[in-house]
Order: structure tokens, then C-alpha cells, then sequence
């Protein structure tokens, strides 16, 4: 399973840790870095419009989960997870009208990406 794969799979049911094993099957790398490379190839999709937010927020949930079960999370995974949760409501102190995708989790995704570029 690859990263494409998975955001289709989550538009017609639950992912689960098996479909997380299943992306990591197909990794050369340790578990932990390759979540943190998937994160970045899922932030990266939706970034640049080619992941809906729903799809790549539920994936970014169950990676996020899998990894804090297993003792598998990192830096990157963990940032790109906060960054999809923050698009999940709008403050209370904010506009119902506030899109919470476009104010929160766009910005913060855009970041982490610049960051890994520039470094």
C-alpha cells in the first residue's frame, strides 16, 4: 500500500493499524522514519490540492495513533498530526465563519514543509 492508496481507501471506510502496516511493508527504512517520511509525503499532498482534507486528516489520525501505540512517533509525524487536528474545529474565541483548514492547518503544513526544505 502506498500513500494514494490509502487516502482512497479512507473515503469508503475506517482505516486501521493494518493499512499503517501495510504502508510501512513497503518502506526500506526503520518504522519511525518512514512514518516521518509519509507524513511528509501525505502534508505534501494536501498542500498542494492533490488530498482532501478529510481523507488526509483520518490517515494522519490513524499514522498518529499507530505511532503513539507502538512507541513509533516522531518529530515530523507528530507536527504534521497537530497540524491536521488544528483544522478539526474553530476555536471558540474565533468566527463560526473561520475555515479552520485555510486559517490552521494549510499555514502549519506549509511550514513544516519549508523547514524540511530548507534544513
Amino acid at each position: 500500500m502506498n500513500v494514494d492508496e490509502a487516502l482512497k481507501a479512507s473515503v469508503v471506510r475506517n482505516l486501521a493499524f493494518a493499512d499503517i502496516e501495510a504502508l510501512l511493508v513497503a518502506c526500506p527504512e526503520p518504522a519511525r522514519e518512514a512514518l516521518d517520511r509519509l507524513a511528509i509525503e501525505l502534508a505534501s499532498k494536501f498542500v498542494f490540492g492533490k488530498a482532501e482534507f478529510r481523507e488526509a486528516d483520518d490517515l494522519a489520525n490513524v499514522m498518529f495513533a499507530y505511532a503513539t501505540r507502538n512507541d513509533l512517533l516522531g518529530d515530523t509525524l507528530h507536527k504534521v498530526f497537530l497540524a491536521f487536528d488544528a483544522g478539526e474545529y474553530v476555536p471558540d474565541k474565533m468566527s463560526a465563519a473561520t475555515d479552520p483548514i485555510s486559517t490552521f492547518t494549510r499555514p502549519l503544513l506549509a511550514a513544516i514543509l519549508t523547514r524540511l526544505v530548507a534544513t
